[in-house]
């Protein structure tokens, strides 16, 4: 609900502080005072186009301010635009830089999030940007609501299984994904493990052959060495004088002398191991010798070798010890993937079995919907008719979509969402012989608003948007058509905040709280004020409403009547005897 609004420097509003009652509050003023500036402001307080020769001539900007407060069953409202305080402040102001700076209980918010909370606060009939009624995305909301019941009950049986749905198809997708995934993973899985196995891998077969191709590339170094060894050690034959002989000889030497000194004799028994161990060495090399065999062949299969483990340590490990464990593992991961193909067919069959349950439901909401459409057809038309609209025909049409993969429904593939299977959207035929158009292409205006005035009475008790404003909703009407206006919009202030900017004395009658808005000069400047009329200035403003600029007897009289009137409807509105919503 609009509590309160201070507007400072727009337009020719110099400064005026407007306090909202609950019901209807009524704008009047004459003809050239400014009324609309208060819808106006209001639209510039809800996030519309900063416009800048809406500030006040000679000042730097333009302030407006706006305080909501919200009632226990708007909780659910809090929680959507996220505020916890129990009333709520916006502010605005218009910058002659053409720029703007927007407020929400004193921090600084960006235009788009004033918008997207107005959308929530206020309807506002007379321009576009506010009305939720012009917006097809509702239209299947209001319509759902306005049916209630039952229509609810299947709604909310469709939706719990169009959410399990969803589930079980992601899951499903997800299953199939993984499957996909998993045979991906097997595949390669098995190509490591024998591309491993095959290899035939042994323990530290890396480091025998790379000393096997060490001696296989030097093979010349050591026989050059080797047997030019055993030469000096031993000599090539007997004949050949070498290191073995050499000994023999000084061993022979020292035996011619033995005995003579037994000093001597000790220093020479040393001597013969020492000649035995010379020819072990020296039959060591032979044997070594005869040993090395050089094959181009076997080096080219060891440096082939080689290179197959060097290629399988870039994959799978540094050592063949690492490889062999790489391989262990995978078998072990091959062993442990789980087969999901077993649960796929069952779960595509609950999908099929809920899919014709949600067939089902859908049909039934279409139903449902299509009877109450017609319900609320028959009560806007009254409601128009009560308004002086008796030849606009006012239809709801309910369309679907179709697609290759939806809800298989009388022989055809509906696409399915998350209310169903409908889209809903108001249409209106304003003259006869015209094609019913949607509701958001009618242009703004009179009529406009006598239609969402009309629908808005068809919503009352479902409406969550409390606060209504209605301009120019008495364009091009007079006479007992403004007094049913009137008494619509009084029907409607029952369960609502409503604002209505008006010329016409019989809506007037019918205000809760009457503003007269009236202009005057100062100081060479023209000023627009707005004030709050007692009964006795109601009377009085009204009386000069019908009576022209000057209130006679006559218009006193009649003014007196006519509220008299109106407030006799409004008391038995609101006991419930008088044509209750």
């Amino acid at each position: 609900m609009l509590l309160e609004m201070r507007i400072k420097d727009f337009a020719i509003i110099d400064q005026s502080y407007i306090e909202f009652s609950n019901g209807l509050n009524v704008f009047t003023g004459e003809t050239g005072t400014g009324k609309t500036l208060v819808v106006a402001a209001m639209n510039m307080l809800l996030g519309d186009r900063a416009d800048t020769s809406l500030i006040r001539s000679g000042c730097e900007k333009a302030s407006i301010q706006g305080l909501f407060s919200f009632h226990e069953e708007e909780s659910a409202f809090k929680e959507i635009i996220d505020i916890d305080e129990e009333d709520m402040a916006i502010a605005r102001d218009l910058l002659d830089s053409g720029k703007s700076k927007c407020y929400l209980n004193g921090n600084i918010v960006n235009v788009g999030r004033l918008s997207e909370i107005g959308e929530h606060l206020v309807d506002l009939h007379g321009q576009h940007e506010h009305q939720s009624l012009l917006k097809p995305l509702n239209h299947l909301l209001y319509l759902d609501a306005f049916g209630g019941g039952e229509l609810l009950e299947i709604k909310e049986k469709y939706q719990n299984l169009y959410k399990d749905l969803y589930l079980k198809k992601k899951k499903l997708e997800e299953l199939m994904c993984f499957q996909k995934e998993s045979l991906q993973k097997q595949d390669m899985l098995r190509f490591q493990i024998d591309e491993i196995e095959k290899a035939e891998l042994k323990p530290e077969e890396d480091i025998e052959l790379e000393r096997r191709k060490k001696i296989l590339t030097h093979h010349e170094k050591l026989h050059l060495a080797v047997n030019s060894s055993i030469e000096l050690i031993a000599g090539l034959d007997e004949a050949e004088f070498n290191s073995v002989d050499l000994l023999r000889k000084a061993e022979s030497n020292l035996n011619n002398v033995r005995g003579i000194d037994e000093k001597l004799d000790k220093i020479n028994d040393s001597l013969e191991p020492l000649v035995y161990t010379l020819e072990d060495f020296a039959h060591n090399l032979r044997e070594y010798a005869d040993a090395i065999e050089y094959d181009p062949c076997e080096l080219e299969n060891v440096e082939e070798r080689l290179s197959v483990l060097s290629l399988l340590k870039k994959k799978y490990g540094e050592s063949i010890v690492s490889i062999i464990s790489y391989k262990d593992k995978a078998k072990e991961e091959l062993n442990g993937l789980v087969d999901s193909s077993d649960s796929i067919p069952s779960l595509e069959q609950e999908i099929r079995e809920k899919e014709s349950i949600l067939s089902d439901l859908a049909t039934d909401l279409n139903k449902e919907r299509a009877k109450w459409a017609e319900i609320l057809e028959q009560k806007v038309q009254s409601y128009l008719s009560e308004l002086n609209m008796p030849k606009v025909e006012f239809q709801v049409k309910l369309t679907q979509e179709q697609e290759e993969d939806g809800l298989e429904i009388e022989d055809k593939r509906l696409k399915a969402f998350n209310d169903g299977i409908d889209k809903a959207e108001f249409y209106i035929a304003p003259n006869p012989g015209e094609p019913p158009m949607p509701i958001r292409k009618i242009a703004s205006g009179g009529e406009l608003s006598r239609i969402m005035l009309a629908l808005k009475i068809a919503f009352a008790n479902i409406d969550k948007i409390n606060t209504l404003i209605f301009d120019e909703v008495d364009s091009g009407i007079g006479g007992e058509t403004a007094f049913s206006v009137g008494k619509k919009l009084a029907q409607l202030a029952i369960n609502h905040q409503v604002i209505c900017i008006t010329h016409l004395p019989q809506i007037a009658s019918f205000a809760d709280r009457h503003y007269a808005i009236s202009k005057t000069q100062k100081k060479d400047r023209t000023i627009t004020s707005i004030s709050i009329l007692d009964k006795e200035k109601q009377l009085e403003e009204i009386a000069r409403m019908l009576g022209g600029e000057k209130s006679t007897e006559v218009s006193r009289k009649h003014a007196a009547e006519i509220v008299t009137k109106a407030e006799d409807i409004k008391l038995r509105m609101r006991k419930g005897s008088y044509a209750p919503v």
